[in-house]
């Protein structure tokens, strides 16, 4: 089906304030709105996001438990007690594991990690993991993505003779687990400076706390300080895949992380990037949400996360080709059953008469695979603009992931519906939940209200947000390049969306792909021309062709084509008449 149509909005505009950060900086005025719009107005505040460094990220010891914590793991180190690193199954908890297990791989602790099975097990910690971690002989279980709401866990934990460390960037519930160590900016009245961070980047935070508890002074040693420049990559993984906001640390680690990540000799980066055809030039984050991220998440997704773990620790390049082949069959397979249950879900939406009396959309279903309905759950979202929650039911259990548009934060939302939930967690715009079979019904109409009484209107309809109006004539190489000096983007700071109005179309549209989705057509406007493109637009060919003008959402790019760069529009969205 065809995505909604999309009302456009100006992002406030201050052309005077624009060009005078633009001079400050040396930038255009393009440059300066899209500062502006990021709330970057101040001239400092804007340098240290066009040039940041390392040394912009805090002290991890702001966080009032860090230093206990990283006390606590140099003692397990010295005692040779045994530690577990519990993560989770996504590449946020993949990466976090990996940057823990090799930092205690480099102390040479007696350490091992554990992965929940998402179709067995489900997410976060569990009974009968607790049980056979403390079995094997572990003395300090260290969380990682997990655990700020896994109470009876954790006492479960204690009683069984564990001391345990909680890393969870997760919104905190109304009951945290009392006899742990809790690390998670979230946690009210936590005084460190940014409450943003992801799984990884926590991870990250601690390894530098133990490296600083093993160190005579304030610094680390320098065989720490190179392992955490390399952790800075992995961070910067988990970072970008799991769609935190880009702004402060989480940027600082994303920046230089995609250098690392793209410069990495370590066998598993270099065999996902090859994999992944990302090999050979320098990464951003379209490459890592939509490259790498679906690899590694393929495995947890379709089973067992653990071998997406050992991708990113072997030193081996054999077994990490081996790896990756397994993680490209797995992708394949998450892709298959993606694209069956994407089908049933809108077949059951349009069987119940679409959406338009609607303000959320939750579909349950047996046999839909449960490592899969999240991205399915996504994809609902953008073709219907109404929060969505798919339900995979098995054993008089729904096991479902949500997925939210702007107005409705979901976390807050499920809160309301909690007393039909076996359990539930995650952010505004992403969550997990369980509910008993026969809740469902119950839920829904719950949950309609809720969302209900958060939009309507034309909130119910997508909105593209434009940071700027151009004339093509505003367009270079050097305004292109200073767009460039935003990223990485993502959540937080978004990919800088431009429009110009009334353009006039020259020559015809021409169609491109096997089945015509894509097309291509030049427009012009005061002597400025430049090819745009429009991918999955084939449905706009025609009245394209039958126009005169019209006005492009897009973002220019330059485009490597026989040798030459040129500057291309990459439209993102029509509007004509």
């Amino acid at each position: 089906m065809r995505s909604p149509q999309k009302r456009w909005r100006l992002l406030p505009q201050d052309e005077q304030g624009a060009k005078l950060l633009g001079q400050k900086l040396g930038l255009s005025r393009v440059a300066g709105q899209l500062l502006l719009n990021r709330k970057l107005g101040d001239e400092a505040l804007a340098r240290g996001h066009l040039h940041p460094e390392l040394n912009d990220l805090h002290d991890p010891c702001l966080h009032p438990q860090m230093e206990t914590a990283a006390r606590r793991l140099r003692l397990a180190v010295e005692r040779g007690e045994k530690v577990v690193v519990y993560g989770d199954y996504d590449v946020d908890g993949i990466s976090a594991t990996a940057i823990l297990m090799r930092c205690l791989r480099l102390l040479k602790a007696d350490a091992d990690f554990y992965i929940p099975d998402r179709l067995e097990e489900g997410y976060g910690l569990n009974a009968a993991a607790i049980e056979k971690i403390a079995a094997s002989g572990a003395k300090l279980l260290v969380t990682v993505d997990c655990g700020i709401s896994a109470v009876r866990e954790v006492e479960l934990a204690r009683k069984l003779g564990m001391d345990v460390i909680i890393t969870d960037h997760h919104e905190p519930g109304d009951l945290v687990p009392a006899d742990a160590l809790l690390i998670n900016p979230k946690l009210p009245g936590c005084p460190y400076p940014f409450r943003d961070l992801s799984g990884a980047g926590l991870a990250f935070k601690l390894a530098w706390a133990v490296g600083k508890s093993f160190s005579a002074g304030a610094r680390v040693t320098p065989e720490f300080r190179d392992f955490l420049l390399d952790s800075v990559a992995l961070a910067a993984l988990g970072t970008i895949a799991d769609v935190v906001p880009l702004r402060s640390e989480n940027r600082t680690l994303a920046y230089f992380g995609l250098r690392g990540l793209s410069a990495s000799t370590a066998a598993g980066l270099s065999a996902l990037r090859d994999c992944a055809g990302a090999d050979g030039r320098a990464l951003n984050g379209f490459d890592v949400a939509f490259k790498l991220a679906p690899r590694l998440n393929a495995a947890g997704r379709m089973g067992s996360a653990r071998q997406a773990v050992e991708l990113l620790m072997t030193d081996s390049a054999e077994r990490a080709g081996e790896i990756v082949e397994h993680l490209n069959r797995e992708n394949g397979r998450r892709q298959r059953a993606q694209e069956k249950i994407l089908e049933e879900a809108c077949a059951m939406i349009e069987a119940e008469g679409g959406v338009k009396d609607r303000a959320s959309i939750v579909l349950a279903r047996e046999g839909w695979h449960p490592g899969v309905v999240g991205i399915v759950a996504a994809r609902i979202v953008e073709l219907y603009w109404r929060p969505a929650i798919l339900l995979s039911v098995e054993g008089g259990i729904g096991h479902g992931s949500a997925r939210s548009i702007g107005p409705v934060h979901l976390f807050e939302a499920l809160r309301c519906c909690s007393g039909r939930l076996i359990s539930y967690g995650g952010h505004a715009r992403a969550a997990g939940l369980r509910l008993a079979v026969g809740e469902i019904d119950s839920f829904r109409r719950e949950f309609e209200q809720c969302a209900a009484a958060a939009i309507g209107g034309e909130e119910l309809f997508p909105e593209l947000l434009l940071d700027t109006e151009v004339s093509l004539s505003e367009i270079s190489r050097p305004v292109i390049d200073q767009i460039e000096q935003l990223a990485p983007f993502g959540e937080g700071n978004p990919e800088p969306m431009l429009c110009a109005r009334d353009v006039a179309l020259s020559a015809g549209v021409r169609t491109m792909g096997e089945t015509g989705r894509h097309i291509s057509f030049w427009v012009n406007q005061d002597g400025a021309a430049f090819r745009a493109v429009a991918f999955g637009k084939g449905e706009w060919a025609d009245r394209l062709n039958a126009a005169r003008t019209c006005s492009i959402a897009f973002v220019p790019r330059l485009n490597l084509w026989k040798g030459e760069q040129k500057v291309e529009l990459d439209v993102r969205d029509i509007q004509v008449g």
